[in-house]
């Protein structure tokens, strides 16, 4: 009987989602929320029916672990192990290095989007993350600077990567100029291009926070440092991309100026 265990106990898993696909991509956001997938008994065993020739590899997710993804052999019973994966912990602090509570903090990467808020004293953890690179995000709708707040965290295999997040007070607006039906997408650090459009609408929502004005979008009170300026187009009915790296110095007011783009991504489905 297939079934779906604890990486480190052996335990069953209760309630994990599990589903066959034809490829090794898998877009866990969607999996968990389908209420069409097979879901694991007490004992952690499950059933999928109808499972075609097609379906090369076996996925299994629960909100508490690290989604899993491995090849579909056919051979013998079918063991789907999880794991609690790596974290990252943080604290949020306003200008003036006080604590700041009950701010948003969200953690994205190419599968799903994981998110927390920060105690009493501004700590935040962020549980089950695969190691990769991630974009993590502090948000809070009351404090319009601390939606700019956005960095680039390298995710061990094991244990926990740290990260301070700061509520600037000072800081560079940046400008950006596209020509015709162009949008700007700009991310702290050295991003990653999206392999497909599932990945892209997974890390969409944590770019750097920018206002439409004057013919060009803004963003504000940037630290000095290196970003990563995507920008969005549709050509023949499809999503494509352009990319460029961004480099913010000490000037108060950095401009940009994005002609159409002519070396482009284009972001296919799954």
């Amino acid at each position: 009987m297939p079934r779906v265990l604890d990486a480190r106990t052996s335990a069953p898993v209760f309630q994990a989602k599990v589903e066959a696909f034809e490829s090794g991509r898998l877009d866990a956001k969607a999996l968990l929320i389908d209420p069409t997938v097979a879901s694991t008994r007490a004992d952690g065993s499950f059933l999928l029916k109808h499972v075609g020739s097609d379906r090369r590899f076996i996925a299994a997710c629960r909100a508490d672990y690290v989604c899993s993804l491995q090849p579909l052999t056919g051979e013998g019973s079918v063991e789907v192990r999880l794991g609690h994966g790596a974290a990252i912990a943080g604290r949020l602090s306003d200008a003036s290095g006080q604590p700041v509570e009950g701010a948003t903090v969200t953690a994205y990467t190419e599968n799903r989007a994981r998110s927390t808020m920060t105690g009493s004293d501004g700590s935040f953890p962020l549980e089950a993350l695969s190691p990769e690179k991630t974009l993590v995000k502090v948000e809070s709708p009351w404090r319009l600077s601390q939606r700019l707040a956005s960095k680039l965290v390298e995710v061990p295999v094991t244990g926990e990567a740290r990260v301070e997040f700061r509520e600037p007070s000072t800081g560079v607006k940046l400008l950006v100029v596209t020509a015709g039906r162009w949008y700007p997408f700009l991310f702290p650090g050295d991003a990653p291009t999206p392999v497909d459009i599932v990945a892209w609408r997974q890390i969409q929502d944590a770019h750097v926070a920018m206002e439409q004005t004057d013919g060009a979008w803004e963003a504000r009170l940037l630290p000095a440092g290196q970003f990563t300026l995507f920008v969005q187009g549709f050509r023949s009915g499809a999503t494509v991309l352009a990319r460029q790296t961004v480099l913010i110095g000490a000037e108060p007011e950095q401009m940009i100026v994005v002609p159409a783009p002519t070396v482009v991504t284009e972001l296919r489905e799954r």
